[in-house]
């Protein structure tokens, strides 16, 4: 059997319809029991004003929870082009290395010293 690969960035369960449902539901029942092991008698309205501020509540959370899960995505992407640009120039370093003879054959010559970057004002 193969691991399940951890997430870098795993989706809260509060941002899923599912998630955010069972999370709603939880909550409210909890603040049922307490108030019936504390032997407040519900009413139907009871449950519905429960319901709205746990609701209201988790609107918020979830606003936040979106706003990290967004930035973890952004770092992660960035860690990911990063590594992907190494492997590629690490791959190409290797192409030119094993072609060596053939590109001198060509004409193409090694640099001797290094080309700065450039930057571009705007």
């Amino acid at each position: 059997m193969s691991e399940k690969k951890k997430k870098i960035c795993p989706i809260p369960e509060i941002l899923t319809f599912k998630g955010i449902r069972k999370v709603a539901l939880e909550r409210v029942w909890e603040r049922v029991e307490k108030a019936e092991k504390a032997g407040k008698v519900l009413l139907t309205e009871d449950f519905g004003s429960m319901l709205k501020e746990e609701w209201v509540k988790l609107k918020k959370q979830a606003v936040k929870a979106k706003k990290v899960h967004d930035a973890c995505l952004v770092e992660a992407r960035t860690v990911m082009q990063s590594k992907t640009k190494s492997d590629i120039e690490q791959k190409l370093d290797s192409l030119i290395s094993s072609d060596k003879g053939e590109l001198k054959k060509l004409g193409i010559e090694a640099s001797t010293k290094k080309v700065p970057k450039t930057t571009t004002a705007k």
